[in-house]
């Protein structure tokens, strides 16, 4: 990875967010933000999706995205795929 995948940038200053829960059960959450760099006044904020997974320690991440790239763990896993193809 070449950046945060959150702020899809190598550095920032500050970043607020805003985190909306969209559903949530028991088990699985998906919730969303929209993270503002509060330096860069230009910037236009961007939203980035969560799938939430609940496990015995807590909330984890299982999935992010936004509309650029829709899943990072996909993203992820076919760089994987292809680094071990020898590609």
């Amino acid at each position: 990875m070449d950046g945060d995948p959150l702020c899809d940038c190598q550095d920032f200053e500050s970043i607020t967010a805003a985190v909306t829960v969209e559903s949530a059960t028991a088990t699985a959450a998906k919730a969303s933000a929209m993270l503002t760099d509060t330096m860069e006044k230009s910037a236009a904020p961007k939203k980035i999706s969560f799938d939430l997974v609940k496990t015995p320690d807590g909330w984890r991440i299982h999935d992010l995205g936004d509309t650029a790239q829709p899943s990072l763990r996909k993203a992820l896993t076919d760089e994987i795929a292809q680094l071990k193809a020898g590609k």
